[in-house]
């Protein structure tokens, strides 16, 4: 190759896994799109139940992803992102005495995911060759109106 040749650049993309609740994943997708500006149509997007706790199925989005990134190199894999949201997640399992999963145990089960040292677990270890993992916790305000923020352990 001739030093005037240049390589050509690898389109940048992202991963966002969140819950399929409705009321959430607009302004979710906003969120990404805005705050962690990628385009629409430049990060891969898997809703399941539950989200970033929630049970993904056997052949999912993240590791087809990551794969493509950094197996067939098709892409550059540039942030994985991580969410749940709070106020009645009917995703997750539900506690013995309480029809759903409350926002304290949702917290300490995304925080527990975010500290983990287990590469079955842990999002970072299992995907470690992404430049970026970001946490986010989507829910609704005062007034009802659902809104996103980075998880306080990110």
């Amino acid at each position: 190759m001739s030093q005037h040749e240049t390589t050509p650049q690898k389109m940048q993309v992202g991963f966002l896994r969140s819950c399929i609740d409705k009321r959430f994943v607009e302004v979710t997708r906003a969120y990404v799109e805005q705050v962690i500006g990628l385009e629409a149509d430049a990060y891969y997007h898997e809703a399941v139940a539950g989200g970033a706790l929630g049970f993904p199925p056997p052949l999912n989005g993240a590791d087809y992803v990551y794969h493509q990134a950094f197996v067939k190199e098709k892409f550059d894999l540039v942030c994985m992102v991580w969410q749940v949201h709070y106020d009645d997640c009917g995703g997750l399992p539900p506690e013995q005495n309480d029809p759903r999963y409350n926002n304290n145990k949702i917290f300490a089960d995304f925080f527990d995911v975010f500290l983990s040292k287990d590469p079955l677990i842990s999002f970072q270890l299992r995907y470690p060759l992404v430049q970026r993992h970001i946490f986010l916790i989507a829910r609704l305000d005062d007034h009802g109106e659902p809104f996103v923020e980075v998880a306080p352990f990110d």
